[in-house]
């Protein structure tokens, strides 16, 4: 861990990305380029925090389903999922639905989303 606060310990989508069935190490870096928008919401936790993994079934398939999972600690599993014949649609839909979902559960974690926290906050600075 970096020592001065810098960011050399926060999350990365390069760092907490596993490639499940369906994907080819090969294709890692135009997956991570693909994915590259999580970057802004994992920064927020330290690298240890976060396990992602990514799969698709039924790859060229009519049904092909792109499924992202994102493990965050201290939250619930965050799943975006998509079925798209084009898999690179497919990944940014899943990426999107995984972004909105992160969005939402820190969303309510913080003092503005929650009026009982809000409160508490404000009393806490009155004493």
């Amino acid at each position: 861990m970096a020592a001065d606060g810098g960011d050399g310990d926060r999350a990365t989508v390069a760092g907490a990305l596993r490639l499940g069935a369906g994907w080819q190490d090969s294709e890692r870096d135009d997956v991570l380029a693909r994915l590259s928008q999580l970057d802004n919401r994992l920064k927020s936790f330290r690298a240890d925090e976060v396990d992602m993994e990514l799969s698709v079934k039924e790859r060229g398939g009519p049904q092909q389903k792109v499924t992202l999972e994102c493990w965050l600690a201290g939250l619930p599993r965050v799943v975006g999922t998509a079925e798209e014949p084009d898999l690179m649609r497919g990944l940014t839909r899943a990426r999107d639905e995984v972004i909105t979902q992160i969005t939402q559960v820190l969303g309510r974690r913080e003092p503005k989303a929650n009026r009982h926290l809000r409160e508490s906050v404000r009393g806490a600075d009155a004493g």
